[in-house]
């Protein structure tokens, strides 16, 4: 067993109690390279114990399996650092405030007329 529920156990091989951002309601639930990542929260790397509020609603997934660049914490649609950028085929929409996929929203036909 590791730590108890409310703590994460180390790379330095202690325990600590778990930063704001993540969940650790179970005993011997949480290690430092799995972290449980709550969603709304990012953090950078595997070992950081630094989480970051997610800047846009929706954006952040949690989790803890961290993948490259943190991208496993991100919900669809979303990549990078904070998951605040859009990810491919995705567009940022101002008003929502969210990455929508591309094709979604307004249509614009075009007409053309020939006289």
């Amino acid at each position: 067993e590791l730590c108890l529920k409310g703590f994460y156990w180390t790379v330095d091989l202690d325990c600590q109690p778990c930063p704001d951002g993540t969940y650790c309601d179970e005993d011997g639930q949480a290690i430092q390279t799995h972290l449980p990542i709550a969603p709304e929260y990012w953090r950078i790397s595997r070992t950081s114990v630094v989480v970051h509020d997610c800047p846009l609603v929706g954006a952040c997934a949690g989790g803890m399996n961290f993948t490259h660049q943190g991208d496993s914490y991100c919900g669809e649609g979303y990549t990078g650092a904070l998951c605040a950028v859009c990810g491919k085929n995705y567009y940022f929409n101002p008003d929502t405030k969210s990455c929508l996929a591309c094709g979604d929203g307004v249509k614009i036909s075009i007409t053309l007329m020939i006289f």
